[in-house]
């Protein structure tokens, strides 16, 4: 070997070894971002489920004969409103996932404020529709079969709902620009305020008003107003969170509406396609042969799924957050390593709850009731709640880099394939065919989870991230230049 060609050795051992310690301090560094937005984004995504859970807690409270329809058309009136307005609004919303972290990651920040403008666009287009649905609640219950006795509470429930929807709108949006910023902190201190508004409001109402279950629907509402209302402080008190608000840009808003619809529907449709899924799964289970203990043993696993799924979809957000940081900056290394980080943190967090819950199995139905037919009828689950937590936290996690890669079209494809094509079809032939009940249409979900984590997985494989980031790059360049 001559001279020269030993020193190109040397050196490309040298510049090698400077790689592998330039990658490992990035993985150090996203990880060490990526557990803490993950922590605070899963604590605020619990406190943001309380309300709902309270709100029925007080209704279940009532001294009433009535008590049971009054429980019954909350859930109803709950799910429907969910269903029909906040979680259409929520999915596309998503498209601020996106383009939010994105511009962030490029230090084109008065961009966030743009497509802040947008959204409330498109989010106060998509009140009408939710308007008008929960306005006619009960009318379209009645019609989809329900009992006209808890389809007209439902259907009150649902409208004092909506008072506070535009307001939830609102809040969704700007907790997403904080996001897209790496701030966490604050959307806390709201769902603290939000909790605390909804549980007196709803109180009052209930005992001292003389206001019956729509007390506790109102005492949500004024929670919901609470949201937006609480960030406010926050605005005022640190002036460079106002530096993303580059004055009212309703051309550049209107000019950016194309581009928010088509990756907000994907977002809506990827949302909706998992929503539906479960009260497909809820509505199996009532036409089990035992259809009580049926019900009440859904009904423990899927609050125990909607739990463990909150801490899944906050590491998810984080996920969205740096990887659509990473992009935005134009790193390629970065992105690649922040979508590495974002799995190892998810899988490590299944594996740990995998165990808790594989000790617990016997126990945990039981926090939920003090009934032994639905209790055991849980236990019988508790196998399959502990197989689909890796893959139920990799899909989650997979989700979240799709939205920070701007790919919800691609999630929404999965979901519909994981979901409707092969989890559903799967649950109700292993629940009623096969006989297997509750345990066949959650090893239905099983499939669904392992279908779209895999899917979901190839899919990354098969991205071209050069060309995602080069496109990330010119569009907050070209905003740059024109703001």
């Amino acid at each position: 070997m001559d001279l020269n060609a030993s020193v190109y050795y040397e050196a490309a051992e040298q510049t090698s070894v400077q790689q592998d310690i330039d990658a490992t301090s990035i993985l150090r560094d996203e990880a060490k971002h990526l557990i803490s937005l993950a922590a605070q984004f899963t604590f605020t995504n619990i406190l943001g489920y309380l309300p709902g859970v309270i709100a029925l807690i007080l209704v279940g409270h009532i001294d009433s004969p009535d008590l049971q329809l009054y429980i019954g058309a909350a859930a109803l009136g709950d799910m429907y409103f969910n269903v029909t307005g906040y979680s259409t609004g929520l999915g596309i919303a998503s498209a601020m996932d996106t383009l939010c972290s994105q511009a962030f990651g490029a230090g084109n920040v008065q961009r966030i404020g743009i497509v802040l403008q947008t959204g409330l666009i498109v989010l106060g287009g998509m009140f009408i529709p939710a308007f008008f649905l929960n306005v006619f609640a009960a009318d379209v219950l009645i019609g989809l079969g329900q009992p006209m006795d808890v389809s007209h509470y439902a259907g009150q429930y649902a409208q004092c709902l909506l008072i506070g929807l535009p307001f939830l709108y609102a809040y969704e949006l700007l907790k997403k620009t904080l996001q897209a910023q790496n701030i966490a902190s604050p959307m806390i201190y709201c769902t603290i305020v939000c909790n605390i508004v909804n549980f007196v409001v709803g109180y009052c109402l209930i005992n001292y008003c003389n206001m019956g279950f729509v007390g506790a629907a109102l005492g949500r509402s004024a929670a919901n107003i609470s949201l937006p209302l609480s960030l406010f402080p926050y605005y005022w008190r640190h002036s460079e969170a106002r530096l993303m608000w580059p004055g009212l840009q309703l051309r550049a808003a209107v000019k950016g509406l194309v581009e928010f619809l088509r990756i907000g529907v994907p977002g809506m449709l990827m949302m909706m396609f998992e929503w539906c899924s479960f009260e497909c799964i809820a509505i199996f289970s009532g036409l089990l042969p035992n259809a009580v203990v049926a019900l009440g043993a859904n009904a423990i696993t899927l609050n125990l799924f909607s739990f463990l799924d909150w801490i899944y979809f906050g590491i998810a957000v984080a996920a969205t957050v740096r990887v659509g940081n990473a992009i935005g900056a134009g790193d390629a290394q970065r992105t690649k390593i922040a979508i590495k980080a974002s799995f190892i943190t998810s899988a490590i967090t299944a594996a740990l709850f995998a165990i808790i819950l594989l000790i617990s199995r016997n126990e945990y139905p039981y926090i939920f009731t003090s009934d032994t037919a639905i209790a055991k009828a849980a236990t019988s689950v508790a196998i399959i709640v502990i197989a689909f937590q890796l893959p139920q936290a990799i899909n989650q996690t997979t989700q979240g880099i799709l939205r920070g890669c701007g790919l919800q079209k691609m999630g929404a494809l999965i979901n519909f394939i994981a979901y409707l094509l092969i989890g559903l079809p799967l649950g109700y032939t292993f629940a009623f065919v096969s006989q297997l009940e509750v345990v066949g249409l959650w090893l239905g979900m099983v499939a669904a989870f392992i279908s779209a984590a895999s899917i979901g997985i190839a899919i990354l494989k098969c991205t071209n991230l050069d060309r995602i980031i080069n496109e990330a790059v010119r569009i907050n360049a070209i905003d740059g230049h024109t703001n």
